[in-house]
């Protein structure tokens, strides 16, 4: 007599994974792209000292903070076209001014929930008419994050006020063959709208 399997019903399964995706929308002029970034190490350390922290020891002076993420942040663009992003990556490769590189002359930022599953901070930069100059080929999202792993359960102290240091967390570049160089038009604004988003997947 043959033996034959059972059908299994079909299972259906949670969402039980998150997706983070870096979206870059460029617009200058005539030049609109839309892109995707590489996230590196700073960024996924911060995300895992987030989902460890026990608590803040804040002390009677309310005056005091803890200065985080958006506390100083900056989109700052480069010209190199031949340095891929690695997962350490730190720096832009050839910043486009001083390095880390020229601040941009309006920041906003939005958080948005655009349909079920899905969130998103926003991260805007516009650089006016004629504020930067060259061909871009790599460009980078710097937030205020610790990037040392911090252990399970740890804890901030307030003693003194604690600022973290900005650095890069994402990176657009042309050497990763996400983005198509491209010569800033100066006779117009330059704005980044630069998405962080993470999707229940």
């Amino acid at each position: 007599m043959k033996i034959i399997d059972p059908i299994e019903p079909k299972k259906i399964f949670p969402r039980e994974s998150i997706k983070i995706k870096g979206i870059v929308e460029i617009i200058n002029g005539d030049t609109h792209i839309v892109a995707e970034n590489k996230f590196v190490q700073s960024m996924l350390i911060w995300l895992t000292n987030m989902t460890s922290v026990n608590y803040l020891n804040l002390p009677a002076n309310m005056t005091l903070y803890w200065r985080i993420s958006t506390y100083n942040w900056d989109v700052y663009l480069g010209t190199n076209t031949t340095i891929p992003t690695v997962y350490n990556t730190s720096t832009l490769s050839s910043p486009i001014g001083t390095a880390p590189g020229t601040v941009a002359d309006i920041k906003l930022g939005s958080t948005t929930n655009p349909s079920s599953g899905v969130f998103r901070t926003i991260f805007t930069s516009t650089w006016n008419a004629g504020t930067v100059s060259g061909t871009v080929g790599e460009m980078a999202l710097y937030l205020s994050v610790r990037s040392t792993l911090q252990a399970f359960g740890w804890a901030q102290a307030f003693n003194p006020p604690v600022t973290e240091a900005k650095q890069l967390v994402s990176r657009l570049s042309a050497a990763d063959g996400s983005l198509t160089p491209f010569t800033i038009n100066t006779a117009n604004p330059l704005t980044m709208n630069w998405t962080v988003q993470y999707t229940a997947v």
